[in-house]
């Protein structure tokens, strides 16, 4: 025991603190005060809402940013706007942790209409075509699950619809008859498709499959609501369904087309790859789209063709492109990075997330929304709820991504044959 060094020990801490509480901005003590206001239209509604609009101000002064003739002023302000927006955001990170949130199922009988109400108004993966629409994504063989803070009783931040099948889907498509399957008898004798149309409902349903999941609050944009959501519900449905055993989501690939279409066309020297087909593919695609066999001209023609939403109709052109496209949606998931990191978002967001590249679905959403993002492609990322930690761990440190052959096999041949290309 040592009293004198205990005494600097303390006299140290003592100045760290004076230190922190002198660097802690001001705007920090007005949060504060903010939240701790009992008006239940200020608080952290309020905070929120600033957040929201400090993001939106961002934005435009990089707008500003990018004219010429910039004062440095100008540089000055946005930097200090964005040190506001990542103190807030930790603060909110820590306000709205795990620990705080409140899972709730949404029903149509038994949620308040102003919830279902934003349920409906937010849903932006998969947009509502008629309130029958939300019935069915609220109905039986169906789930929808919120978080909320005490803080924003009725207000869902962050929601999740999920389908209860006897398999991992492969289409939207085959989501509306699984689940409409225990419903209408007429529907599940449909002769239009080949896949089970019907649960063992003695264990329950053995899939989960997350096919969209949504925020509700621009305000908390970066705040990891959507991570924690996942998890929780798949404990959820867990307790629920005993011998659930496979959870899994059916996710969009939102960029795919927007890049492809960079990278043949309009990326200029740093972005255009003029490597990304090979000499074969130009050569089918050449035929099939009527290139008068300028294979040049080929770029264009298949970009010309995916503007068509309906293209995948054409038998002939459909054969050709899927195993082009789909071998394109792989390596676009699997291999493009940003700072060694998927360039695609929701990639990023699942496999972060401890999830696993599962399978890619040709014309698995052939919406007209769904064609032009992604040329109908979508992609089942699936959670091992032994593994997801290990992976979660792996991505952290290392970047490593687990991809199943179900995503892996359309990329087999094609360095080989891109070798070959360019000898």
């Amino acid at each position: 025991y040592n009293k004198e060094s205990l005494t600097v020990s303390l006299h140290t801490r003592a100045q760290l603190r004076k230190l922190r509480d002198a660097c802690k901005p001001r705007y920090e003590i007005l949060f504060e005060t903010i939240l701790a206001e009992a008006d239940p239209n200020c608080g952290m509604p309020f905070l929120v809402q600033i957040r929201h609009d400090l993001l939106q101000l961002i934005r435009q002064n990089q707008q500003q940013l990018s004219k010429p003739n910039t004062f440095e002023i100008e540089r000055e302000k946005l930097q200090a706007l964005k040190e506001m927006d990542t103190d807030l955001k930790r603060l909110l990170t820590a306000w709205f942790s795990s620990g705080i949130l409140e899972l709730r199922r949404i029903t149509f009988e038994t949620s308040p209409a102003s919830v279902i109400e934003i349920i409906g108004r937010k849903e932006s993966v998969h947009p509502l075509k008629s309130l029958e629409d939300l019935k069915k994504r609220l109905g039986k063989n169906r789930r929808c699950f919120a978080f909320f803070h005490p803080s924003l009783p009725n207000v869902p931040l962050v929601f999740v619809h999920v389908a209860l099948l006897p398999v991992i889907a492969e289409s939207m498509n085959q989501i509306d008859v699984l689940t409409a399957a225990e419903n209408d008898d007429e529907e599940s004798s449909s002769p239009s498709s080949s896949i089970p149309m019907t649960f063992d409902m003695d264990g329950g349903p053995a899939c989960a499959v997350f096919y969209s999941i949504n925020s509700t609050q621009s305000g908390l944009s970066g705040v990891e609501l959507g991570t924690f959501l996942i998890k929780r519900v798949c404990r959820e449905l867990k307790q629920e369904f005993p011998h659930m055993d496979t959870f899994a989501t059916l996710s969009p690939i939102p960029r795919f087309r927007k890049w492809l279409e960079t990278k043949l066309l309009h990326g200029g020297a740093k972005f255009q790859d003029n490597d990304l087909l090979t000499e074969g593919e130009r050569q089918d695609l050449a035929r099939v789209l009527e290139c008068d066999d300028d294979v040049r001209e080929v770029p264009r023609a298949l970009m010309t063709c995916l503007d068509d939403s309906n293209w995948y109709k054409r038998e002939s052109i459909a054969e050709c492109l899927r195993p082009i496209l789909m071998r394109l949606a792989a390596q676009y998931l699997v291999i493009e990075k940003h700072r060694s990191r998927p360039l695609d978002g929701v990639a990023k967001f699942h496999v972060r997330n401890g999830a696993e590249m599962f399978q890619l679905n040709w014309l698995a959403d052939t919406s007209r929304k769904g064609m032009h993002n992604s040329a109908g492609i979508m992609i089942n990322y699936r959670y091992c709820l032994e593994s997801i930690e290990d992976n979660h761990m792996e991505y952290e440190a290392n970047g490593t991504i687990p991809v199943r052959e179900g995503v892996s096999k359309w990329m087999k041949g094609y360095e080989e044959e891109h070798q070959r290309s360019r000898m």
